[in-house]
C-alpha cells in the first residue's frame, strides 16, 4: 500500500504529512513538479527531499509517483532530468520514479508542459535519465552496445526483472548501511 501525498504536504502544507498518512502503509508516495512559477526553478532534490526525510524518519521506502519539469531556458529541463537521476542514485530509500509525460491541465499546472519532447535537449535529458544506473541497475544500458539494444541484446521481461531484483538488493544493502550508521 502506497500512501501518496503532494510534495508541499511534506513541507507542512495542508497540516503536514501527519494529518494525512494512514496508520498503516508500506511505502510513502509523493508527487511534485518543477513548474518554474515566477522564475522559481526547483530541483528534483529540493522538491522531494522533505518526503525523503519523512520516509527515513519512519523507516519506509519512497516512491515518486508523479514528477515533471517545464522548460526553463536552453537545456535546463534536460539538466533537471539528469540531476533527478543522480539524486535518485544517492537515495537508497527511493524505489521508483515516474515521470508525467503530459501537458498540465489542472488548476495548479494549466499551461505547463511536462512532456519529454518539448525540445531536443529535453529528449536527450530524458534518455540520459532513463539509462542512468540509478534506474537500470546495471551501469545504464539494457544490453546493447549503444544503450538502445540495437545489437540484439534488447530488454525483455527477464532482463527487466533482473534489473529490478538488482535494484532491490542494492536498496537492501544501502538501507542496512544506513541503519548501522544510525
Amino acid at each position: 500500500f502506497v500512501a501518496c501525498l503532494m510534495a508541499s504536504t511534506f513541507k507542512g502544507s495542508f497540516g503536514g504529512p501527519e494529518a494525512w498518512l494512514p496508520p498503516r502503509y508500506d511505502v510513502i508516495g509523493v508527487d511534485g513538479y518543477n513548474r518554474n512559477f515566477n522564475g522559481n526553478w526547483r530541483t528534483f532534490e529540493s522538491i522531494f527531499r522533505p518526503a525523503l526525510q519523512v520516509a527515513r524518519d519512519r523507516s519506509k521506502q519512497l516512491y515518486v509517483i508523479e514528477s515533471g519539469c517545464v522548460e526553463g531556458g536552453l537545456g535546463r529541463k534536460g539538466d533537471w532530468m539528469r540531476e533527478a537521476a543522480a539524486t535518485a542514485g544517492a537515495w537508497p530509500e527511493l524505489i521508483g520514479v515516474s515521470y508525467n509525460h503530459e501537458a498540465g491541465a489542472s488548476l495548479n499546472d494549466a499551461g505547463m508542459n511536462y512532456r519529454v519532447d518539448t525540445s531536443d535537449l529535453a529528449i536527450q535529458g530524458f534518455r540520459d535519465m532513463a539509462t542512468h544506473p540509478a534506474f537500470t541497475g546495471d551501469g545504464g544500458t539494457d544490453g546493447g552496445t549503444d544503450g538502445g539494444g540495437t545489437d540484439g541484446g534488447g530488454t525483455d521481461c527477464t532482463t527487466v526483472t533482473q534489473k529490478l531484483a538488482n535494484r532491490r538488493e542494492r536498496t537492501r544493502e544501502l538501507r542496512a548501511k544506513l541503519d548501522r550508521q544510525r
